[in-house]
């Protein structure tokens, strides 16, 4: 059941799954952890399948955040996002890297890299890898995804963390990946 989780393994009875804490959240089922809420947000109850935004202007620094007043005033006149430019990680669980060629891979970082573009009203060009090859993301071994967006103008630091951590982008992530790799895939989307 999504707010919930289960560490050990084997588990067949949803009864023994435990509620995700205050400060973390549980989007998706079947999870061996709680996700901690992202920079920019909070979460004050159990239970939870995502975390609060903070309110425009005001910004958490760190994750795991569990009240409202973690929510501190963002510096130069309420800016968050003051130099236009924003780290974004996702975690995808059950990656098949190792099943995956060099060309299925490239059209995977591409199409993550478009996702993430349209999610931040910008172009494709914007986003970048570790390395800064535009249009493309990194994904580690782990199925860690790291890129950087450019010159996202338009939209605050706080709009851009309801964006990106909604289920609809989560939804168009998940898709977007299995429509390349494959539906039988048991691919999900962990942590943004």
């Amino acid at each position: 059941e999504v707010g919930t989780y289960q560490p050990a393994l084997g588990q067949a009875n949803e009864s023994v799954c435990i509620r995700c804490p205050p400060g973390k959240y549980g989007a998706f089922t079947g999870a061996s952890t709680c996700a901690s809420c992202p920079a920019g947000s909070w979460n004050d109850e159990f239970d939870k399948t995502a975390c609060t935004i903070c309110p425009e202007g005001k910004w958490t620094h760190s994750s795991g955040s569990l009240r409202a007043g973690d929510c501190t005033p963002c510096a130069g006149g309420g800016n968050c996002l003051p130099d236009g430019d924003a780290r974004i990680t996702i975690e995808l669980r059950n990656f098949p890297l190792a099943e995956l060629g060099t060309t299925q891979m490239a059209e995977v970082e591409a199409a993550l890299a478009e996702d993430i573009a349209a999610a931040c009203g910008t172009n494709n060009e914007s986003v970048v890898d570790v390395f800064g090859k535009e249009s493309s993301v990194s994904i580690s071994l782990d199925g860690q995804v790291s890129a950087f967006v450019k010159d996202v103008t338009g939209s605050s630091a706080n709009e851009l963390a309801a964006r990106l951590y909604s289920a609809s982008f989560r939804g168009e992530l998940a898709n977007t990946t299995l429509a390349i790799i494959g539906s039988e895939a048991r691919l999900s989307i962990g942590s943004i």
